[in-house]
């Protein structure tokens, strides 16, 4: 099967290529400055353009693609603009509201876009290309000798940036596409980047970040030689465990395994030992009563920085559960299911819906560990992936406006 690159689509419109750059420079953005409250204007300013752009290609066009996965985000959205009737703050809520149906409109004109370009690599490649841009940022704010020096010490890189925790989910997605184009394509850039990218991983010292690349180097492992190669497969994973093994014990690393120690050891044995795991898990009980409360259809969106008194829950789950009840839940995770579904099915004859397929299952275990159900680059993937499905018109409609 041939796939599309950025450079393949040169033959498209003007107005067509100029869409697709604006989309590109949005993920960038998205990538470097959305995590930040100083430069999220930058983000904002780029994802304007690209919906004032791609709205009038649309509205030129006289065209409507479908896909189940757009509908159900449609729904889901539908439901968190309802929910602000029985909200328990309307100005959480209202701000809630308005980024949801933002990303809805995101994700539908996205999949306009995107839907009829032969192959998917462009939004691969566009991912791809946002990570190097994010990676050499973090080089020129951090510089060398300061990223080594966070390895090495307590200090985490990614304030500078934005949430370490978010900057290193950037990373992790950055590695497991570079990692994917180290086995597809072998080309010089990749090889550079995913160890670069991993370098930086370690440096932000987050543990949701090291375990989402790793989980994600595993899967696409296994689907690109576990099945067909079970040697090489062995091998490979027998080499990476050696690997980490290695890191885990050298001392200029300590800070680093410290962090990931202190999880392994809570998840085996139950017990808490840091104070961040320890406010997390008080957290994660304080939602789960506050959701026996209305377990139907929730607080309404927001609900979460009234409830916490100014935080959030840092799960997900938790998360909408307490804000929009099952039925919100059931909503937005039958999103996934779909798309995994979908993406499962596809795997033997399209590459590009391993990555895809590994981008959506380390969103899920992200889930654990962060609130993501606004989170703009979950959403993006919700819209690569439904494009991957329609390569193959997978449960896909087409409706012309009159």
């Amino acid at each position: 099967m041939e796939y599309s690159s950025i450079e393949d689509i040169r033959n498209n419109s003007k107005m067509q290529n100029l869409v697709i750059i604006s989309f590109a420079v949005y993920v960038f953005a998205l990538y470097v400055f959305s995590n930040n409250i100083a430069t999220i204007r930058y983000a904002n300013i780029p994802l304007a353009v690209f919906i004032f752009l791609s709205g009038v290609q649309f509205l030129l066009s006289g065209k409507v693609f479908m896909n189940y996965a757009i509908i159900q985000v449609f729904f889901f959205a539908f439901f968190c603009v309802l929910s602000f009737i029985w909200a328990i703050d309307i100005q959480y809520a209202s701000t809630r509201i308005f980024t949801v149906v933002q990303l809805f409109v995101l994700v539908f004109l996205s999949y306009q876009v995107f839907h009829n370009i032969k192959g998917s690599y462009a939004l691969l490649d566009i991912l791809f290309y946002a990570g190097i841009g994010l990676c050499v940022y973090s080089v020129v704010v951090y510089t060398p000798s300061g990223i080594l020096e966070t390895i090495t010490t307590s200090e985490r890189l990614g304030a500078l940036i934005g949430n370490e925790n978010l900057v290193a989910r950037n990373f992790a997605v950055t590695a497991v596409v570079g990692f994917h184009y180290m086995i597809t394509r072998r080309n010089l850039l990749s090889i550079i980047l995913t160890p670069l990218s991993v370098i930086l991983i370690l440096a932000t010292k987050s543990r949701s970040g090291i375990s989402l690349m790793v989980v994600g180097f595993l899967i696409l492992l296994y689907y690109s030689f576990g099945k067909k190669y079970k040697l090489r497969f062995v091998i490979l994973l027998s080499l990476i465990a050696l690997i980490v093994n290695f890191l885990g014990q050298q001392e200029w690393l300590s800070q680093v395994s410290s962090r990931v120690k202190a999880v392994s050891e809570s998840l085996i044995t139950g017990s808490v030992s840091d104070a961040s795991t320890k406010f997390r898990f008080q957290l994660l009980r304080h939602g789960w009563e506050s959701f026996k409360e209305h377990p139907a259809v929730g607080f309404g969106v927001g609900a979460s920085y009234v409830l916490t008194m100014g935080t959030y829950y840092h799960n997900n789950y938790i998360q909408l559960l307490v804000e929009c009840g099952l039925l919100g839940f059931l909503l937005y995770y039958s999103i996934h299911i779909y798309l995994l579904r979908g993406l499962l099915a596809k795997l033997k004859e399209d590459s590009v819906a391993i990555v895809l397929f590994s981008l959506v299952i380390l969103s899920l275990i992200y889930d654990f560990s962060t609130s993501s159900y606004y989170d703009k680059l979950t959403y993006v993937f919700f819209s690569m992936s439904a494009t991957v499905l329609s390569t193959n018109n997978v449960r896909t409609t087409y409706h012309k406006c009159r």
